[in-house]
């Protein structure tokens, strides 16, 4: 399974990027964002009932997602990857669902930040495009969570 850190920058270069190469990095993307669908799914049946709206909105992107990068994989000839990342256990792993979002934010944060590197460099004009809707759609879900952050006490006083 490949982590995070296997897609940094250091790694990508400035050369031109198709082919296998692109496979297994839409590959490591597709890991992330199924591991970002199961930790929705987790905090929505964990979590206050107040946030589930948003939360179910951000998830239904992520699924989104996943389903592009699967059609991606398959448009180069590859196999789309099953795994589902590592991340998912360390945001279920923290105590509190504030601590959860916060970490669920890094992480959105983290794949917009490797698709701004990785995004200019691949050669598909179809999947460049693609890959950076997603990486817009990570920015929108960023600011989605931090609204819900900011008054994720009243939604709990509520419940």
């Amino acid at each position: 399974m490949v982590e995070q850190r296997d897609l940094e920058v250091s790694e990508i270069g400035i050369e031109p990027m198709g082919g296998h190469r692109l496979v297994g990095y839409l590959n490591s993307i597709l890991e992330v964002e199924r591991a970002g669908t199961r930790v929705l799914s987790a905090l929505m049946a964990r979590g206050a009932p107040g946030a589930n709206a948003l939360l179910a909105e951000v998830q239904r992107d992520q699924a989104c997602n996943c389903a592009v990068l699967t059609r991606m994989v398959r448009r180069l000839g590859g196999a789309p990857s099953m795994a589902v990342g590592s991340f998912r256990d360390r945001v279920l792993a923290q105590e509190t669902l504030e601590d959860r979002l916060e970490l669920l934010n890094q992480g959105h944060a983290w794949l917009a930040r490797r698709l701004d590197h990785i995004v200019p460099h691949v050669t598909d004009a179809g999947i460049r495009s693609a890959l950076g809707q997603i990486r817009d759609t990570h920015r929108a879900n960023i600011a989605a969570c931090d609204v819900l952050l900011d008054g994720l006490t009243d939604l709990l006083d509520e419940d």
